[in-house]
């Protein structure tokens, strides 16, 4: 395992691993993995705008496969990111979930844009509410929570 210090390393096993998972499941893997600090916000749209331009032959083929992991987000640009990848596998293809622990509102807003979801039993959805961006924290928090 590279040290963690090793960031080429490291993204170089992400690759492999996202490879061989693409040969296990026979589909195009797609990694939509967020930190605790990150979230699904309006410049993901941009930068999945970007990568599919920039894979578009290779993601003609097949059904695609999304490794999601996240706590949330903006659920516009969940719901944008959602659409296009609809359009991208179309009516013959289909759009695949796998979540292996979190998407949480947003998050569940995207993986219902999906044909299939496929869940661990860890595997946590919803709830999908509204949330607020606490400029304090760093975090986005249900408006319900505030409100209470």
């Amino acid at each position: 395992m590279p040290s963690s210090l090793d960031l080429g390393g490291l993204l170089n096993e992400v690759d492999d691993r996202a490879s061989n998972l693409e040969k296990v499941l026979n589909c195009k893997v797609l990694l939509l993995l967020f930190h605790e600090l990150a979230s699904i916000e309006r410049d993901v749209v941009d930068d999945l705008e970007m990568y599919l331009c920039k894979e578009g032959k290779r993601l003609e083929e097949g059904d695609i496969c999304v490794v999601l992991h996240t706590m949330g987000g903006d659920a516009d640009a969940a719901y944008h990111i959602g659409r296009r990848l609809q359009r991208v596998v179309g009516d013959e293809r289909r759009l695949i979930f796998l979540v292996p622990r979190y998407a949480k509102s947003a998050g569940t807003l995207l993986s219902c844009s999906g044909d299939l979801i496929y869940a661990t039993p860890i595997t946590e959805l919803g709830p999908v509410d509204p949330q607020v961006y606490v400029e304090e924290t760093g975090r986005w928090v249900s408006a319900r929570a505030i409100r209470d």
